[in-house]
């Protein structure tokens, strides 16, 4: 089991959530056991069939959301944990967004899972600098 970076809140993309609700689901998320999926489906629940990690001991830390990821013993496990392992993909949270008529100013969302998808250019690179400055 091994920790990782699942959302970096920290970001423009994000200046409209409500984060004290991020920390709200985070606290109830933790109750349970989530699944997650290979590249990101277009669909709201989850596949057993295509479940290929578990995400535990979600941590709600300086913007950022950390959790335990347990590749599972299966193919669709297999592969991400390749993809993850070299840096050909990242985590990304699947979400839904809710309005929220008494506090138009911020969104709220409902956290469904964290699934394993292809990072942009931009976060290759910046994996690659964090690499290089991480051996210096």
């Amino acid at each position: 089991m091994k920790k990782y970076l699942l959302t970096d809140f920290n970001t423009e993309k994000w200046d409209s959530i409500d984060m004290n609700g991020i920390l709200e689901q985070v606290s109830k998320l933790n109750e349970g056991v989530l699944l997650g999926e290979v590249f990101h489906p277009d669909r709201w629940e989850i596949s057993l069939a295509r479940a290929s990690h578990s995400i535990q001991n979600l941590l709600f830390e300086d913007g950022r959301i950390y959790g335990d990821v347990i590749f599972l013993d299966t193919e669709m496990g297999k592969l991400a944990k390749g993809l993850v392992d070299n840096f050909y993909c990242v985590f990304e949270m699947r979400f839904k967004e809710v309005a929220r008529r008494w506090a138009p100013s911020k969104n709220e969302i409902r956290i469904i899972s964290w699934d394993v998808v292809s990072p942009t250019k931009a976060e290759i690179r910046a994996m690659k600098i964090n690499e290089l400055l991480s051996h210096i």
